[in-house]
């Protein structure tokens, strides 16, 4: 493995954790947006977190494409994981590849965290609508009066009608 292969491979990820770390800043926006209920703000950065998933999914791909050549080349399966490429590798360019992948496997662990923060508050919010919703159909329910409710309603007396 030459160093130009070594610095490629170094680069891909190095990419790739940028990405991640401005796919969770977005994230991170997008909570404040949820929870001061800014759904212009939501869209535009809705589209900015789609465009950069787009380009983690490119990034992936190449760099499912190049460990692949890398495993090719170190007569290991396609298939191996990057713990048993990096146990085939040169000690140093090993070592760069194994604090990449923790680097690249806790941004993950920390972006599933903030999705599930940001499903919470949707949800919450769902649930607000809802209930304003339900709020909004009873009340126009008992505000009807039509034949039938008058009939049942005329021995109904309230606090504002009672005399004090």
């Amino acid at each position: 493995m030459s160093d130009i292969d070594s610095k490629y491979y170094s680069q891909l990820l190095d990419k790739q954790i940028g990405i991640w770390e401005e796919i969770i800043s977005l994230a991170l926006e997008k909570q404040q947006v949820l929870l001061e209920g800014d759904v212009i703000r939501l869209n535009e950065v809705v589209a900015r977190e789609e465009m950069l998933i787009r380009d983690a999914g490119c990034l992936e791909q190449q760099r499912f494409e190049a460990f692949a050549q890398l495993a090719d080349s170190l007569n290991l399966p396609r298939t191996c994981t990057l713990k048993e490429i990096i146990a085939h590798c040169p000690k140093a360019f090993g070592e760069t590849l194994a604090q990449s992948g923790i680097v690249l496997a806790g941004l993950l662990e920390r972006m599933k965290g903030i999705n599930s923060q940001n499903m919470n508050l949707i949800q919450q919010s769902l649930d607000l609508v809802q209930l304003t919703v339900e709020s909004i159909v009873v009340s126009q329910q008992t505000a009807t009066y039509g034949p039938r409710d008058k009939e049942q309603k005329t021995n109904t007396s309230f606090l504002v009608d009672a005399k004090i």
